[in-house]
């Protein structure tokens, strides 16, 4: 059977899979192939952490590295914060709104753009975290947002799988409205599919 291997194209190598869904090995791939603006700020210095801190700002200490949903994330606040250890930290920035990019084949032909907004009902306590679990879920872009902002989450979206070596990927991203900017944060190789999303992965497949 490991012989008929070489016939086929794998889709996302399990090698790329592992690279991607570390947040480190990520953020530090997306570095090497020059992308420093666009990554959420990170750091693994403590000292780094105490001057973000200092200056008033959120930090996130990620205890793990492959977490999802919000998993092993301890937010930290205030100046006399005691800062736990932690593989990876990364900077809280304000976002006006926060997206998933579903890419296919890096073609912007082949994407599906949702954002995260409160479910109904929800009582959102945390709106700096917005996983499932604080109540949020994925729909339609809001209908008010700049109208060049799909390009530029496509183009990013296209940018972060392509340096990773992803054949696909649903890649999340804030955009800070004040300074008109957007910030990669992860990207999820085995994203939930529900809705939507089951068409376009069905779609993408079937078009191979």
């Amino acid at each position: 059977m490991l012989d008929e291997v070489p016939r086929y194209h794998i889709l996302n190598h399990p090698d790329d899979v592992h690279n991607a869904k570390n947040k480190l090995t990520c953020f530090q791939t997306l570095e090497q192939f020059g992308m420093f603006e666009e990554l959420i700020p990170w750091t693994q210095d403590q000292g780094q952490v105490e001057a973000w801190l200092q200056d008033g700002h959120t930090v996130f200490a990620r205890t793990t590295l492959t977490g999802h949903s919000g998993a092993g994330i301890i937010e930290l606040s205030g100046a006399d914060t005691v800062i736990p250890p932690a593989p990876l930290y990364t900077k809280y920035i304000k976002k006006k709104a926060e997206f998933r990019v579903h890419i296919f084949n890096n073609d912007q032909h082949q994407c599906l753009i949702t954002q995260k907004v409160a479910r109904p009902g929800a009582e959102v306590t945390n709106w700096r975290v917005r996983s499932h679990q604080n109540g949020f879920i994925f729909q339609e872009p809001a209908a008010n947002l700049p109208a060049n902002l799909t390009n530029r989450l496509q183009a990013l979206a296209i940018e972060v799988t392509e340096f990773l070596g992803l054949d696909f990927g649903a890649v999340d991203i804030i955009w800070n409205e004040h300074e008109d900017h957007l910030y990669f944060l992860e990207v999820n190789t085995a994203p939930g599919i529900t809705g939507r999303t089951v068409d376009f992965y069905r779609n993408a497949f079937e078009s191979i």
